[in-house]
């Protein structure tokens, strides 16, 4: 029997027609469940998802574009279908190569693997990569030590300017040169570089930097100076600023040869177009060095040698500076000094990576040597 106050106490008329409330939150699941399991009105469109993910990686969203390139991997066979895992496999590599440059420290070399991985696999679908993602496999490939790798996809990729390649392709180059069972393959490629007509100034500079100093190494002063001086007639019309490197070499090679007072010309040069503080200094300071001690002027000979040991300690000179000076302590008497110089210049290589300090040694053990004669 229905209460008569119920419709005047709408609580009590709840609780008396509980049924109502009760099937009506079931009917609503019901529906809820009905709707969800329908198919959605609009179906997952690889293409469309694919640009979202482009839009985002161009936005800085790396996070939110790593998501949704996830979410792809679920939906090959429809990529495949239209024909798009290449740039599915592209957008893949872009996003490890990004995070790895967001990340920095380690990340660039942790990211490495996958977008060399990912950039092949778009590769094997016949997707041609951009010039600037070549730029980004070839740098990471070197990243990773691949240099036959590198130097493959230098020759055979195209890149939008030459001065992609010419800095690849000396990366590769620098790299062979620490390498000693790879010195011969690094000189082909030096000179087949420095024959490219395209060749940049700077890096022109480099490589005949390069080659002179294999032939001062190989005792070919004359060679050397046949070879540096005609290049240096034709790059100095446009200044001598960036020559720093060619006018040491060509003092060093006169020096060999004998003629100091034309290595001497060659050295102070440096000093008259480069800036005091430009590490070249040092280079000449060692040079006048080595000169005064050719013309048996020890007291000069050590004025040089100590003031490029005391200005340019961080340089590839201080070892030699410190191996001259070494050298005319031993030629005035002061054994303890020469002896504590020497264990420093030791001391230089120890510090320094070991694929670099080949030249270093034969340096120091060609003055040890000669200090039998003192």
């Amino acid at each position: 029997m229905t209460d008569p106050d119920a419709s005047n106490n709408p609580m009590k008329a709840l609780g008396q027609n509980w049924q109502v409330p009760v099937f009506l939150a079931s009917l609503i699941m019901l529906l809820l469940g009905w709707v969800l399991a329908m198919p959605s009105s609009e179906p997952f469109d690889a293409g469309k998802r694919l640009d979202e993910a482009r839009a985002l990686l161009q936005a800085g969203r790396h996070k939110e574009a790593a998501d949704e390139l996830n979410l792809l991997q679920q939906h090959k066979e429809e990529l495949a279908a239209k024909d798009l895992v290449g740039a599915y496999h592209v957008l893949r590599g872009d996003a490890a190569y990004l995070k790895g440059q967001v990340g920095g420290g380690h990340e660039p070399l942790l990211q490495a693997p996958s977008v060399v991985e990912q950039y092949n696999l778009a590769r094997e679908t016949g997707r041609t990569l951009t010039p600037g993602r070549r730029v980004r496999y070839v740098e990471t490939l070197l990243l990773l030590g691949r240099l036959d790798g590198a130097l493959a996809s230098i020759d055979t990729f195209e890149f939008d300017n030459a001065a992609d390649r010419h800095r690849l392709m000396r990366t590769v180059i620098e790299r062979l040169q620490i390498d000693p069972a790879r010195q011969s393959q690094a000189m082909d490629l030096l000179d087949a570089f420095l024959a490219d007509e395209k060749l940049g100034r700077s890096h022109e500079i480099w490589a005949a930097a390069q080659v002179a100093e294999r032939m001062l190494a190989d005792d070919r002063p004359l060679s050397m100076i046949d070879f540096l001086l005609p290049l240096y007639g034709r790059l100095h019309l446009d200044g001598e600023q960036d020559l720093g490197s060619l006018m040491v070499l060509l003092g060093q090679a006169n020096v060999a040869a004998g003629e100091l007072a034309k290595a001497e010309r060659w050295l102070m040069r440096i000093f008259e177009h480069l800036g005091k503080n430009d590490p070249l200094n040092g280079a000449a300071l060692v040079g006048l060095g080595r000169i005064r001690l050719a013309e048996n002027n020890v007291v000069g000979a050590l004025e040089y040698f100590d003031d490029a040991a005391h200005r340019f300690p961080a340089t590839r000179w201080h070892l030699q500076a410190m191996v001259g000076k070494a050298e005319c302590e031993a030629r005035m008497g002061a054994l303890a000094e020469s002896l504590e110089d020497y264990a420093q210049a030791v001391q230089l290589i120890h510090e320094a990576p070991a694929n670099t300090v080949r030249g270093d040694i034969a340096y120091l053990s060609e003055s040890l040597t000669s200090q039998r004669e003192w």
